[in-house]
Formats: structure tokens, sequence, C-alpha cells
């Protein structure tokens, strides 16, 4: 009897002949090209680097079938058709590790071989799931975005994974925006609350999250309740500020969800927007707030915080995973917190993880601080927002993907030799 692996290798043999170093040195970008969601636009943000940095790419599209629209089509025309194989020497997966094995049941090895195949998964959990560890062999390299996920990765890193090595290189978050004065000009802050009724002359906090995510980990509860601790209505401060809560309508009945609205039609302070935005108008509904509020348990990249950060909003934000690796500096606010076990049915794979739990009290706290700061002032100052811009700027990020691109393709033909030796490694 033939061995598979056999047949495998002369198929594969037959379907290519090129080597990794004659390949052209550039990304072939796999992710959801078009999904309007958090890892979505991660995979665009990630072209914009790419741009930036004059780094040859193309695009392939895996699209997410969570439900979410597929309407931003920016990626359109470096999208290759279905069935195309990406040219480039190197891969760069932007998807959860769970859609990157889906992805690669239905399309197989041939864009894996003869390519280095770099992965950013996104991971919220100090401990890699134990049911994913087989997907690691599916990347010769992993760029985490945050600390969190790095450590994550980092046992898959020190030994073998199967036949394989892991490589980690931490590489920071592409999370530019563009025009940013449009959405912070006095003027377009103004426009913006009439467009979405929120009131004008006080000082407004906003919350973001997906209610296609788990709630458990975003933690909204506790805002409202650090808000009402911070501002109650017998207070006269209690009447110059209001939360904005952003969240998309679920797929599904959600009795948490449906017990928070219940909670925010007691006070007119609390403004619900319930709808998916396009990336414009969500963060003209950031940049016309003045702070965010983030009490979640954990985070793998805090993509509102980062834009929250550039907009030149005051962040309040829980002092633990991704966000502490940039919410420092004036704008940045942390709360303290500890760690308590993540329990059954809150999170994937809870069976020895932590996150963090919040200290409401302390938020409270911030939260008046902030408030009690933006009425003294007249506008806030955007010159605390530089660095925070520069720090997530596309052309920033690009640099560093262009500089390790270029390490990686000074050796390949080392490289070009352990991946022929590899190339089964996952079959």
């Amino acid at each position: 009897m033939l061995n598979p692996n056999t047949l495998l290798q002369e198929r594969v043999q037959r379907e290519t002949n090129i080597s990794f170093a004659e390949r052209p040195f550039g990304v072939n970008l796999i992710g959801h090209a078009f999904n309007v969601f958090g890892i979505g636009e991660d995979c665009r943000a990630i072209a914009d680097a790419l741009r930036a940095a004059a780094i040859p790419f193309c695009v392939i599209d895996h699209p997410a079938r969570n439900g979410s629209a597929t309407t931003d089509r920016r990626l359109e025309d470096l999208t290759l058709p279905a069935g195309e194989e990406g040219p480039y020497a190197f891969n760069l997966v932007c998807m959860s590790a769970p859609s990157h094995a889906r992805w690669y049941c239905e399309h197989g090895l041939k864009q894996q071989v003869s390519r280095y195949t770099i992965a950013s998964w996104p991971w919220e959990l100090e401990k890699w799931p134990t049911k994913w560890e087989p997907i690691l062999q599916l990347a010769d390299e992993a760029w985490p975005y945050s600390s969190i996920i790095k450590e994550a990765l980092r046992p898959f890193a020190k030994s073998d994974v199967g036949e394989r090595t892991l490589r980690l290189t931490r590489m920071p978050p592409p999370a530019e925006i563009e025009n940013h004065d449009h959405y912070t000009d006095p003027r377009a802050r103004t426009d913006a609350r009439q467009r979405f009724g929120l009131p004008t002359g006080k000082v407004l906090f906003v919350f973001g999250f997906d209610l296609n995510s788990t709630i458990g980990r975003k933690n909204p509860m506790a805002v409202l309740e650090a808000f009402r601790r911070a501002f109650p209505p017998s207070d006269s401060l209690g009447e110059k500020v209001g939360l904005v809560i952003k969240t998309l309508t679920p797929s599904s009945p959600n009795k948490a969800w449906d017990e928070l609205k219940g909670f925010t039609r007691q006070d007119q302070r609390l403004h619900v927007i319930e709808a998916s935005l396009e990336r414009a108008e969500l963060l003209a509904l950031y940049g016309c707030c003045d702070g965010f509020v983030s009490l979640h348990r954990s985070e793998g990249l805090g993509r509102g915080h980062a834009e929250a950060l550039q907009l030149g909003l005051d962040v309040i934000v829980t002092d633990y995973s991704s966000t502490t690796d940039f919410c420092i500096g004036p704008l940045a606010h942390p709360v303290r917190c500890r760690l308590i076990p993540v329990q059954e049915g809150e999170y994937f794979d809870h069976e020895g993880q932590v996150w963090a739990d919040a200290d409401v009290d302390h938020a409270a706290e911030r939260l008046r601080e902030v408030a009690l700061y933006r009425l003294e002032q007249a506008e806030p100052d955007q010159g605390h927002a530089a660095s925070y811009r520069q720090r997530f700027s596309s052309a920033a990020v690009g640099r560093h993907y262009r500089e390790r691109l270029e390490q990686l393709w000074a050796k390949r033909q080392s490289l070009a030799a352990a991946l022929k030796a590899n190339q089964f490694a996952c079959s």
C-alpha cells in the first residue's frame, strides 16, 4: 500500500516546482478582506501598513461567515479571484486560529507550499487554548500584536511543535486614522452629536463593544455601575455628563443585553446606539465624545482604545492585557484590578485561565477626575494625541514589517531548504 504522505508529496511536486527563494519578494495577505468587524479591520489596516512601506502584496479573501456585513471594499482591486494563488514568497494570515484552520481545510496546501507563512492570530487570555495547538503547525512565524498574545505563544516558540519551531516576532498593531482633524474639529464634533442625537454642552463618555463577542469579557455592567457611582443623579456634576453605549444588534436573543438595556432606560443620561456603523461614522461617534471607558476583563489588541487615544479622548481602562502596552501617557487612566478565574461559559477554553476584575470604585474616581478636567477645557488639547498617532501610523508599523521581512529574505536560501523539509508537517 502506498504511503499517503508519498502520494501527497508527489501531488505537491506536480503542482509547484518553484522554491521559496525563487518567488518574488512580497506578501500574500490572507484574511477577511471585506467583513466589517474587528479582525476584518485588522486585515485592512495591515494592507495600509504594507502599502506605506512599499511592500508588494496581493489579497486573498476568506469570508468570515459570522453574519457581519461585507461592505468595506477598499481592498477589492488587490484581491485575487477565488482559487487563484498568491505569487509572493510570504503569506501573512490575519484571522483567528480556527478561521486559519478552516481556510487551510477548504483550500489545502497549495498556498502554503514553498512560502514562508506568518500568522497574526488574535487571542485574549494568558494561555493558548489546548485545542488550538495543532493549528500552530500552519505557521512558520507568528506576529503577535500584544504582550499577552506573545506570552501565550511563548511556550511553543521554545520547543518544537510537531516537526516545526514557531518563531515569534512582536509586531505593533496598525490603527491609523486618516484625516483625524475631520473627527476632532469643534464643528465636526458638534455636527456628530446632533447626528447621533447626543446632548451638546455635556461631557460624554463612550463605551463600545460587539454583542456577538462574549459580553463577559467586555464587562459592560461594570461600566454602568462605575458611571452611576461617579455621577449620582443627586450630584450637581451628574447633570453635566452622559454615557454613550455603542454596540451591534446581537445575532440571537441575548438575555444579558436585554437586562443592560432595561438598566439604561432608567437613566436619561445613558444613550444606546445599537447599529452597524461604517468606520468613518464610528470614528465620528468616538470623536464627538470626551472619554472612552473600557473595564474589560481582557483584550488581545484594543483597537477602539487606540483609536480613542488618537482622537484625543481620555481613556479610562482596566490595567491589564494588551492595553497596558500603549495606554500610557497623558490621556491614559489605568484602573486597578485583580485577577480572577474565568468561569465556565464565560469564554472559550476557560479551564485554568484568569482575567481581570476592574475596581469599580477606582474607575468611578477616574471618571470623575476626567469629567472635572474636561469641563474646565473649552476644547480638548489635541497636542496630547500626537504621540499616539505616530505609534499607530501605517508608516511606523510598515517600517517594522519591512525590516523583519528583509531579515528573512536575506537568508532565503537556508529558509527555502527548511521549508522544503517541513512542507508536509501539517499533513
